[in-house]
């Protein structure tokens, strides 16, 4: 509760709870309820196992704006990425229920080997279930992923994801109003980056990462990093239990981060 004031101090306007899954801390609502009170927006990011009616009902009542359930794939494809049998099942009943509250519904979707073939498939089942967002980004070799190279998308391979991202945002998305949201790392200056990011606008590639600058990152341990993505060994600013949150920001390799541009993508 200290770093939820830390945090509305900074001025701090949203704050996402992920995990793990962030409802498994019998304290999480109370967490919750505090940063509503401070004005600060609350969103859940979760693969939907163990989310119950009674936990949407919860967190609806809690003030929490908006969950995004992580779906990887269809069926097997989901459930080999996270390495349990069931996972989409559940993943899906979860979708269903928080579609069927007041909170909006998002979908998170991992891009590789696995997965590729099935997005325009997917795509029509982020729109059936009513999210109003799907976020899509290439998997990266960490956690489940991190000793599974054959996963990974090869260069070649994005000859493919990014015409076929442009025409499921034109033919499925759009007409059924869900807002396609790239990942940071899906596609830098090629041909089809302006219209799948902002619908064809001018200008509209990705300059830098917001890691430290509109970005943090807090472990369960403490430590503030500029994003929740980045390594924790190579990018920790410090520890929120022993070090106030204002001082962390002015510390590298937070500041680094912050001051990266283009000539930084490489």
């Amino acid at each position: 509760l200290d770093v939820v004031q830390q945090l509305a101090d900074a001025g701090v306007g949203e704050v996402t709870l992920i995990g793990g899954e962030a409802y498994l801390r019998p304290d999480w609502l109370v967490i919750a309820r505090a940063l509503v009170a401070r004005g600060i927006v609350v969103g859940v990011t979760t693969g939907g196992l163990g989310l119950t009616d009674q936990v949407v009902h919860d967190a609806e009542a809690a003030g929490i704006r908006a969950m995004s359930i992580s779906i990887d794939g269809l069926g097997q494809s989901h459930d080999a990425q996270r390495g349990r049998r069931g996972a989409f099942d559940a993943a899906l009943a979860a979708a269903r229920r928080v579609g069927a509250s007041r909170m909006h519904l998002s979908v998170n979707t991992q891009v590789n080997r696995l997965s590729l073939p099935e997005l325009p498939a997917l795509a029509r089942l982020v729109a059936d279930l009513g999210a109003t967002d799907w976020r899509v980004q290439l998997t990266v070799p960490l956690g489940n992923a991190a000793d599974r190279a054959e996963l990974m998308l090869q260069p070649l391979d994005l000859l493919d994801l990014f015409p076929l991202l442009m025409w499921m945002q034109e033919t499925i998305l759009e007409p059924r109003e869900v807002r396609l949201r790239p990942g940071n790392n899906v596609g830098y200056f090629g041909p089809y980056e302006e219209w799948v990011r902002s619908r064809g606008a001018d200008g509209a590639h990705f300059t830098h990462c917001g890691a430290g600058e509109y970005t943090l990152g807090i472990e369960a341990d403490g430590t503030l990093k500029g994003c929740p993505s980045l390594p924790t060994s190579a990018y920790a600013g410090g520890d929120l239990r022993v070090t106030p949150l204002r001082e962390i920001l002015t510390r590298e390799p937070l500041r680094r981060l912050a001051d990266r541009g283009v000539e930084a993508l490489s």
